[in-house]
């Protein structure tokens, strides 16, 4: 793993650029759809505190709200480019996480995690769908567990491995992986989606992505959603919540202090890393 990571830090900012262009492949599909997506995660803290990447991150994270999502999904097929896959459980039936992953053809990024699935593992972009949520923070984590576990089941079904490897996590995957045998992955999904859609929008000021690793910080009001703002990201511009503040600092706390340095690192625990012709 050393040489490994090695060559992977040495290459971080060429697999910036690659999922830069991946991110703006999505940006032009939705513009071109009139379809709603914002950044999130450590690519928005990214745009406020460095207009481009954290320096030491591997990844590209978008939002989009359920409706949003569902019409991007839709229109990938005749509007995404040759070079690009769109991934979902219904386009690639082994990946197996309940958000879609945009995909750069001819390149491998596999995570370790991922590493038994039979599924594209190429360079990619995250989309995470936002769904209306509960305001009662005790409800919403008992829908949180609900998806966490049912997730679980379902990419253990896919050979997904874990990312702790403590003894109780051994056990937890082995318990997950029999419990799978139970439930077809059809079932497991429409479970999901059962859950993750049931608040009515009308009612429900606030939506959650329920996928993210962070679920129960990923709540946000619906109105910081409808009004969006231009951030600049390192040569171009990508939307993001009108107040990103309200949002980076439910997930991070004092989001503009950096990190001590032994916390700079990668987190995809990337075995495979090949940019192919790029």
């Amino acid at each position: 793993m050393e040489k490994i990571d090695k060559k992977y830090l040495e290459d971080l900012r060429k697999l910036q650029l690659l999922e830069l262009k991946i991110a703006k492949e999505i940006k032009r599909v939705c513009e071109k759809n009139n379809i709603s997506y914002f950044l999130v995660g450590g690519t928005l803290l990214g745009a406020v505190r460095h207009q481009g990447f954290i320096p030491w991150d591997d990844d590209f994270d978008i939002g989009m709200k359920r409706a949003d999502f569902i019409k991007f999904l839709e229109v990938c097929p005749k509007d995404l480019g040759n070079n690009f896959f769109l991934q979902t459980h219904v386009t690639d039936k082994g990946y197996g996480k309940f958000y879609a992953k945009i995909r750069l053809n001819d390149t491998h990024f596999t995570e370790y995690v991922a590493s038994g699935a039979s599924c594209h593992d190429g360079i990619f972009v995250d989309i995470f769908p936002y769904d209306f949520t509960s305001e009662l923070e005790k409800e919403r984590k008992k829908l949180i567990s609900k998806i966490n576990t049912l997730s679980n089941l379902y990419q253990y079904k896919k050979n997904y491995k874990m990312w702790n490897r403590d003894l109780f996590h051994k056990c937890y995957y082995y318990l997950c992986r029999f419990l799978g045998i139970f439930r077809t992955s059809s079932q497991l999904e429409k479970s999901v989606e059962k859950i993750a859609t049931m608040f009515d929008s009308s009612e429900y000021p606030y939506v959650i992505s329920y996928f993210d690793c962070t679920r129960q910080k990923e709540y946000i009001s619906i109105s910081d959603l409808n009004n969006l703002k231009d951030y600049i990201f390192e040569d171009t511009t990508f939307k993001g919540p009108l107040d990103a503040g309200v949002y980076l600092t439910a997930v991070y706390g004092d989001y503009m202090e950096l990190p001590p340095e032994e916390n700079r690192y990668n987190r995809h625990d990337v075995v495979n890393l090949d940019f192919g012709s790029y």
